[in-house]
């Protein structure tokens, strides 16, 4: 299957590649890793699935090897290993976990619906042996490498049932881990070997892995140079540097961080640079609670590093900065899984709940857990966008081309009189309400009013409204004018026309205004008048929305108006109120 052909299929979504700022890049970050307490405490007794984790955090199983997976007529692969998430279009995603057997490998899917629940299980590889680690793409796909003499790299699709794509100009060697760098499409591999090589591929074209060239590092002091390889054999040349058992991979911000289990490293290779230092070193503090590093993720919401033990004493640990130290922490701890390894840590594509595997589990049989909890972040989530008023909503509109004046745009107004429906309104086009334009079709009304009340808590540090108007508008809210569309500027009138007449495509458009309304705590009132370009004009709509971001704090209450009745509309007649 061609890039394309992927892209097509994937909808060009990412699994996972965002360019991450990680804390440990700072300036203010203290060079080294030293034992901590981390962001979350101490680990909890093991719960009823024999595991340890931090206060608040939950642990469920979602897939076992040798039994069915929920939804679906799949058995899970035994011995779980290197995994990723993908989204998907419908809210949910598809978890990938390479199955490191010999000869009966492969690699299979869980795919998730959009509220965490498991729907089905396929394989997405097969026939394949010992497919231990692998990456994601920035084109969606998933690269499974197998660790076995003459294994091979192969692509798959993860969005649905299939076989993969053998890539052999990645190397033919004993894999383990590949990440890409989004920004060139280089392919950086790991070779899990006492005396394997740092590799990279350089393909012909980004995103096309069927062409290209091999090359591994050489390392000087902390420079790396790049001599081009075979892709039919390991590299075993005095030229290049040998790396003891190269394993875990992970992207981002222009670096690549690789894990060495053998002397338990972790390295950090700066690609503007060139330099390759070592990040984490267990051999010079015997304090430090990771050993044999394996597998790693870094969160994307965090930016803290996750890292998964070959064994040892079977922890998840955690490398998190904390102010200007980096703390290494056990995350999760197995209980009784003693003859397993951890493997295959991920995040699903919001960062809220982490995928890891128990290779063996306690009997032999793999186990794949998702863990929820309070994940931190580094940064503040995203200000949320409130639809304030939506389109299609409902609103008043006073239809009889009288002279509103000005006392209906305000928020203490007696709009009862006044008809109601919902948007799109008004005629000649489809619409959802249609309102009146006088009894004469060669002289309609020039000017229709519209009200409707919208109610905040707080304050918005940016406004977005959005107005579909034909032919022009003026927008008001709480009185004061904040949009005007195809209308000329100075004193507007009930009969001043349009200056231009809306047709075709723009009809149907929606215009969009930045605006920065003065609103009050509780009811506030956005009021519209829509003016004809002409009074034989064959159609008039009117539609808005109106969308607040960010939190910008408390509003006042408005003030009661001086005078007790304003009226809005000719059989408007009771007191002024607050609109309800």
């Amino acid at each position: 299957m061609e890039r394309r052909e992927f892209l097509r299929r994937t909808g060009a979504v990412t699994a996972g590649f965002a360019l991450l700022r990680f804390p440990w890049n700072s300036p203010a970050a203290a060079v080294g890793v030293v034992p901590g307490i981390g962001p979350y405490g101490l680990l909890q007794p093991p719960n009823v699935d024999g595991l340890q984790l931090p206060a608040g955090f939950m642990s469920r199983v979602v897939a076992q090897s040798g039994k069915l997976v929920a939804g679906s007529t799949y058995t899970w692969r035994p011995a779980p290993d290197g995994s990723a998430c993908f989204p998907r279009p419908d809210g949910g995603w598809v978890l990938v976990s390479n199955s490191e057997v010999t000869a009966t490998g492969g690699v299979g899917a869980l795919r998730f619906d959009a509220a965490g629940a498991v729907v089905d299980g396929y394989s997405i590889l097969s026939n394949t042996s010992r497919n231990c680690a692998g990456g994601t793409t920035p084109w969606g796909t998933w690269l499974s490498a197998e660790e076995v003499d003459a294994g091979h790299v192969w692509e798959c699709d993860p969005q649905q049932p299939g076989q993969g794509v053998r890539r052999p100009l990645l190397g033919t060697f004993k894999h383990e881990a590949a990440a890409v760098d989004p920004a060139t499409g280089i392919v950086y591999l790991t070779e899990d070997q006492i005396n394997g090589r740092f590799y990279r591929f350089i393909p012909a074209a980004p995103g096309d892995l069927s062409a290209g060239r091999l090359q591994a590092a050489s390392l000087t002091g902390t420079s790396v140079n790049w001599f081009d390889v075979s892709t039919t054999v390991p590299e075993r040349s005095a030229a290049t540097t040998a790396f003891a058992r190269g394993e875990g991979m992970w992207v981002g911000d222009g670096v690549v961080y690789f894990s060495t289990t053998a002397d338990s490293r972790i390295w950090e290779y700066t690609f503007a640079t060139e330099q390759l230092v070592v990040f984490y070193n267990a051999l010079t503090d015997l304090s430090l609670p990771l050993r044999w590093p394996d597998n790693l993720t870094i969160h994307s919401l965090s930016g803290d590093m996750y890292v998964a033990e070959d064994g040892d004493n079977m922890e998840l640990c955690l490398i998190a900065a904390m102010g200007a130290e980096r703390h290494c922490v056990p995350f999760v701890r197995w209980v009784g899984h003693s003859s397993s390894e951890v493997s295959g840590v991920t995040f699903n594509p919001d960062g809220t709940r982490m995928y890891v595997n128990s290779q063996r589990g306690t009997t032999g049989a793999g186990i794949t857990y998702e863990i929820t909890g309070p994940f931190r972040r580094s940064t503040p989530p995203p200000p949320v966008t409130d639809a304030l008023i939506a389109a299609g909503s409902i609103w008043k509109y006073l239809d009889r081309g009288e002279d509103g004046g000005t006392a209906w745009r305000g928020l203490f107004v007696n709009d009862s009189a006044w008809a109601s429906g919902a948007a799109p309104l008004g005629y000649g086009d489809p619409v959802a309400t249609t309102v009146g334009f006088g009894p004469d079709p060669n002289n309609k009304h020039v000017t229709t009013y519209f009200r409707r009340t919208f109610t905040v808590e707080h304050g918005y540090t940016t406004f977005l409204l959005r107005l579909r108007r034909d032919d022009g508008a003026i927008v008001y809210i709480n009185g004061e004018e904040v949009a005007r569309s195809n209308l000329p500027r100075g004193d507007v009138g009930y009969r001043t026309p349009a200056v231009n007449a809306v047709v075709g495509a723009e009809e149907l458009a929606f215009i969009d205004f930045a605006i920065s309304p003065r609103l009050y705590r509780g009811p506030n009132v956005v009021a519209v008048e829509i003016h004809q370009q002409n009074p034989i004009s064959s159609d008039m709509v009117f539609d808005l929305a109106l969308l607040g971001t960010g939190n910008a704090g408390p509003l006042p209450e408005p003030q009661l108006p001086p005078i007790s009745m304003i009226n809005a509309g000719a059989e408007a007649s009771a007191p002024a109120v607050r609109i309800p």
